[in-house]
């Protein structure tokens, strides 16, 4: 019996892992190896930040035919088609997905104080027991005006914090300029403050920027995502960090191996990098699921096309901004807000979840 492993068990891992539970039949084995024994729904990492309690979806319960393996992954060796775990235990392949996903980016100052983030699981629990220390009214800042930096700003003012974000560049370059403008005016209104800068230093209690010193009681890392360093193995980088793939999600020169999620390199029509994102990672996931199947199986492999449909923010509970997008994810100038997009964002999200882990 033909074996699939699975790295990773985010919205790409565990979407493929529970679609080839379903399409498998009994002509694969499949297993599952991940850091944590839970389904982690990082869209809802600015909720767990603030306070709220996430409903808990446990990877063993996928499937009765996924083998779940909690652990590490130190490397992979696709020479001899293996997976080496960090406690000294190897895992075998016949064909390999590799979608660990990605972590926080390092900053680009430096950093000599707390710095909190909420890229993973672990790190939005610790970014709530400090939230949960800071007196309210006292400065809380995220740096980085993403959408993870706003979604975790407007949940922190919304249960009474004092937040400011400090931003560099474009505010929601992804959105249409006259969804800009109306997010630039409403976010005040939410109690948040924009601040255009550049942070040189963080230190305990205090922020270096280029409009000189700011005191925060709370700072938070919101810069952005990177995929983990154990890609570097298995083939060529590109400038995001990520696996490049063919349009099939293999890898070149290891056609048993495809990368799904945030650590897959896929580029549209158009040359440019597909975003990393839920809606990228979940459809990703299905499709590695398939060719995976088909390949153990000796059948012609399907090429991954991805078409978006838009971006959701939350603002807060019970608000939001979603921007209408063109297949090729370029805005169109329609977008809605308030309780509309907030029951849409959470459609999505429950959806995402469902699609991953059947619940």
């Amino acid at each position: 019996m033909k074996h699939i492993v699975i790295v990773g068990g985010g919205y790409a891992g565990a979407t493929a892992a529970h679609w080839i539970a379903r399409l498998g039949r009994q002509r694969s084995r499949v297993t599952l190896i991940n850091e944590r024994a839970e389904f982690s729904e990082r869209v809802r990492m600015h909720q767990l930040a603030s306070g709220k309690i996430l409903p808990t979806r446990r990877l063993a319960e996928l499937s009765a035919r996924v083998r779940l393996i909690v652990g590490r992954v130190e490397r992979v060796d696709p020479a001899d088609r293996r997976v080496l775990l960090a406690d000294g235990g190897t895992v075998s392949y016949d064909s390999l997905i590799l979608a660990p996903g990605s972590a926080a980016r390092q900053p680009d100052f430096e950093v000599s104080g707390p710095l909190h983030s909420v890229a993973t699981h672990q790190e939005a629990l610790r970014l709530r027991a400090a939230v949960a220390s800071t007196v309210v009214g006292d400065p809380v800042t995220v740096i980085g005006a993403g959408l993870t930096g706003l979604e975790l700003a407007t949940e922190l003012s919304a249960v009474g914090h004092r937040v400011r974000v400090l931003e560099s560049d474009t505010l929601a370059a992804w959105a249409h300029h006259r969804a800009r403008r109306w997010l630039r005016a409403e976010l005040p209104r939410l109690g948040v403050e924009l601040v255009a800068t550049t942070v040189r230093g963080v230190e305990a209690g205090l922020l270096q920027t280029d409009l000189g010193e700011l005191r925060s009681a709370l700072t938070v890392w919101a810069g952005g995502f990177v995929p983990p360093d154990l890609l570097g193995d298995c083939g060529q980088l590109n400038e995001r960090g990520q696996l490049i793939v063919d349009r099939a999600l293999r890898v070149p020169g290891h056609p048993e191996v495809l990368v799904a999620g945030d650590s897959a390199g896929v580029v549209d029509q158009a040359g440019r990098p597909l975003r990393m994102a839920c809606q990228t990672a979940v459809p990703m996931g299905a499709r590695a699921a398939g060719n995976a199947l088909r390949i153990v199986h000796g059948r012609p492999v399907q090429r991954f096309r991805m078409r978006y449909v838009g971006t959701n923010l939350a603002l807060g509970p019970g608000h939001g901004l979603t921007q209408v997008s063109d297949f090729d994810d370029s805005p169109l100038p329609v977008y809605f807000t308030g309780p509309a997009s907030a029951r849409v964002k959470e459609i999505a999200s429950r959806g995402a979840a469902w699609s991953a882990t059947g619940s």
